[in-house]
């Protein structure tokens, strides 16, 4: 019975909000319907020159709220998204040359390519990718030398292409990256993130050369 007062109260002040809350409503019903009569006696005192000055200035008025609103944010984000593309693939291409590298040095060189059949070998690996054409294959170094390298120099190669080749090649040849500096390719002074040139050395891990 105690509590009975203070309920009452509540449902009191929650009638008063309700009533308050129509009050309003009805008000700026009034006000949007004031406001929707006045601009229909406006318009309808406008001449079609005027009318068509008036419609302009709210298509442009739309046009520009599309493009700050959604147009703009959009472009910045496919531009910002554009410009990580080269970077984040540059890096993976790091990423394969460590991952590979520890894969030759782990496995047992025994059965490896002789030094004489080795350019052959990474030739026929190049044109397997699809790489032969965009690939210049030179040896550094004399025959019988210990550590004997092949510089393999890409030039606006495939940047899908490349990874494949960087991720199965050399360990299967069971060869060790010595060196891996790519970058994306620039045609006409313009960058193309989907490819790569710059340079590739393979060596054979010291114990073979011994």
């Amino acid at each position: 019975m105690a509590f009975q007062p203070e309920s009452s109260e509540r449902r009191s002040a929650t009638v008063s909000f309700l009533v308050r809350l129509r009050s309003h409503a009805q008000i700026l019903r009034i006000r949007g319907a004031s406001l929707v009569q006045h601009g229909s006696t406006r318009w309808a005192g406008l001449n079609a020159r005027e009318r068509g000055l008036v419609g302009f200035c709210a298509a442009f008025l739309l046009l520009v709220m599309v493009w700050m609103l959604l147009v703009r944010p959009a472009l910045k984000t496919l531009d910002e998204a554009r410009e990580s593309i080269p970077q984040l693939r540059a890096d993976l291409v790091q990423i394969h040359a460590l991952v590979v590298e520890a894969k030759s040095l782990s496995r047992q060189v025994s059965g490896a390519i002789p030094d004489q059949q080795m350019r052959g070998a990474i030739e026929e690996s190049l044109q397997s990718a699809g790489l032969s054409s965009r690939v210049q294959l030179l040896e550094e170094g004399a025959g019988g030398q210990a550590n004997q390298r092949w510089l393999i120099v890409f030039s606006n190669a495939n940047a899908a292409d490349v990874l494949a080749w960087l991720s199965d090649v050399p360990y299967a040849l069971r060869l060790q990256i010595h060196a891996a500096d790519l970058a994306r390719a620039v045609v006409s002074g313009r960058a193309q993130p989907d490819q790569l040139s710059g340079e590739v050395v393979l060596q054979q891990p010291s114990e073979a050369a011994s």
